[in-house]
């Protein structure tokens, strides 16, 4: 019977054959080689210094989205913020009722499209002021932008004073601008003791000639509608003496074991207690996502931190030139 097993020298030139044909080409059984790019089991001991893994970078991507941060591109610029806008309507109904005015009339152009226009009036007066916003994209956001140029107008005009998200941080900017300023005077007067200004700061309370509270309330809740944050019900607390207290409950997307308490100051009204519970979580949402609110105090606010930081840019400078003087250095004429 004649043996139909290969040979070893057919195996072998078989084995020629194919890898001539197939050439670098691999087939099963070859070992493959490793991407140069570190698999999931090298993650523990990943050197910070290489290059950073797709997954890594999708990990840590998913984690500072559910935290809410925003995070830092590799082109080295700042990541777009998120920015919301208030409504200024609301803060135009109050100031029509403060000085007894009627309904605004919204008008839009004729000859501009996008445009919209405010009519006011008292209800003895035959000529309305007229306010002209600026062109918009939808009539929602031209109809703010009118309302805005009126809201700005009675600000400056009859001193109102707008109580929305960024005033208490305009009255921090301004009285540390003012702090700067006497640290100011009172360094030139060491650099040149014969000239001794001391600049008088004002530490009472703003003389307020109308107050204009923004619906703190209303303005959380379209926040936490575009950003999916469960926000519970207030529970108010009744003291002595007639006083409230209010509560709110936070629930942001990431956070599963902080779920953050909010409570107001003590205030005399339910309403005001409510309020101020609403302002702050608006200031503790602000801190966490990093979105910026523009409403009436905004430029202020802008103007008094560039100021602020101004002055104690200068104030820094003093102090390096009387460093310098103590250490028998030439001083250099300060002109500021």
């Amino acid at each position: 019977m004649k043996n139909m097993m290969p040979s070893t020298e057919d195996n072998t030139e078989g084995r020629k054959m194919r890898e001539t044909i197939m050439g670098n080409m691999p087939f099963y059984g070859r070992q493959q080689t490793r991407p140069e790019k570190p698999y999931l089991h090298n993650l523990i001991t990943f050197n910070g210094g290489a290059e950073e893994p797709d997954v890594l970078r999708l990990i840590a991507r998913g984690r500072r989205r559910c935290r809410g941060e925003e995070e830092r591109e590799d082109t080295g610029m700042d990541p777009p913020k998120m920015t919301f806008e208030i409504s200024y309507k609301s803060l135009l109904a109050k100031i029509t009722t403060l000085f007894n005015l009627l309904p605004p009339i919204y008008v839009l152009s004729g000859r501009f499209e996008g445009v919209s226009t405010v009519f006011l009036k008292n209800e003895h007066s035959l000529i309305s002021m007229v306010y002209q916003g600026v062109a918009k994209n939808t009539i929602v956001e031209a109809e703010e932008s009118a309302t805005l140029q009126v809201v700005t107008y009675f600000v400056k005009r009859y001193d109102i004073t707008i109580y929305d998200v960024n005033w208490e941080v305009t009255i921090a900017y301004k009285k540390s601008a003012q702090l700067y300023k006497q640290q100011v005077q009172k360094l030139k007067s060491i650099l040149a003791p014969s000239i001794y200004l001391v600049a008088t700061i004002n530490n009472s309370t703003l003389a307020l000639a109308a107050i204009v509270m923004m619906n703190f309330m209303g303005f959380l809740e379209q926040i936490a509608n575009k950003l999916t944050i469960k926000l519970n019900s207030y529970e108010n607390v009744t003291l002595d003496n007639h006083h409230y207290q209010s509560c709110i409950m936070v629930e942001c997307l990431g956070y599963v074991d902080q779920e953050p308490y909010i409570l107001s100051d003590i205030c005399k009204s339910l309403a005001d207690a409510m309020q101020n519970a609403a302002r702050k979580t608006l200031s503790y949402l602000q801190a966490s996502y990093q979105f910026t609110v523009y409403d009436v105090n905004y430029e202020v606010m802008q103007t008094a931190w560039a100021q602020c930081c101004k002055r104690r840019k200068k104030c820094e400078l003093l102090c390096s030139k009387i460093a310098g003087k103590d250490k028998g250095k030439t001083i250099v004429k300060y002109s500021g």
